[in-house]
């Protein structure tokens, strides 16, 4: 999407939300020549307006999905925010980009989410990304990383959360899929020299590598308790009538 599209596409979003709901159409009408824009705008609109009243943990994204998500420059890399010193960049998505940093004061590691730049564009998203923060305080489950506290230093708006260290869930079935790759390839190459080699020894040699590569029944326990524990996050979090749009 180009610069003057997805700024012309900011311009009328934010003109249409802060007209009563019926009276946007006509604004979009008589202010949008392009349909492809107003079909977006549009789209954007009736999200906007699906969330009232429920706190939807990834508002933000209905904006910064239609842009490049831009988080701090290289020269923020290091450098102190607010009371948070910005260590390196650990994450992001729709939402926005997610960076290791140290706060300061209490000497301890975070996981600090910072509101995209073109999604700040807009106060109505500045206060969603505020709501968030809220609603996410509020969840007291060992599942959910707690939230610490929302702010805005440099015309930056975060919210800090409990960094927890290891690997994430993406790469965990990352490193699965590429153990199971690498023990298919070796099942082949297996099958290819069976003819011209010992058979004995082919099948010793690939019974090795499969031990180690192929999802053991531990892997399988484990993955189902992962679905257990996210299904019990989402449900606490459902019944105090929060969803994450993302899952």
């Amino acid at each position: 999407m180009s610069d003057d599209r997805t700024d012309r596409i900011q311009e009328l979003l934010s003109d249409a939300l802060a007209l009563p709901r019926e009276q946007r159409a006509g604004y979009l009408e008589e202010n949008c020549q392009s349909q492809s824009v107003r079909t977006e705008v549009e789209s954007l609109l009736e999200h906007f307006e699906a969330a009232d009243g429920v706190a939807f943990l990834s508002s933000i994204a209905l904006v910064s999905a239609q842009t490049e998500i831009q988080g701090l420059s290289e020269e923020q890399i290091g450098s102190v925010l607010g009371d948070f010193k910005i260590i390196r960049e650990i994450g992001r998505g729709g939402m926005g980009v997610v960076y290791l940093a140290e706060e300061i004061p209490l000497q301890r590691q975070v996981a600090l989410k910072v509101l995209p730049r073109g999604a700040a564009f807009l106060a109505r998203g500045v206060d969603r990304f505020q709501r968030e923060a809220r609603a996410a305080a509020k969840l007291r489950h060992p599942a959910i990383v707690p939230v610490y506290r929302f702010g805005e230093s440099q015309g930056v708006h975060f919210i800090a959360s409990q960094y927890v260290d290891g690997v994430n869930l993406g790469e965990w079935l990352s490193q699965k899929r590429r153990a199971l790759d690498l023990d298919d390839s070796a099942d082949t190459a297996s099958d290819r020299a069976a003819s011209s080699r010992d058979a004995t020894s082919i099948e010793s040699s690939s019974r090795g590598l499969g031990e180690s590569a192929r999802m053991s029944v531990t892997d399988v326990k484990q993955a189902a308790e992962i679905i257990a524990t996210i299904g019990e996050a989402l449900e606490y979090a459902h019944e105090r009538k929060i969803v994450h749009r993302d899952v």
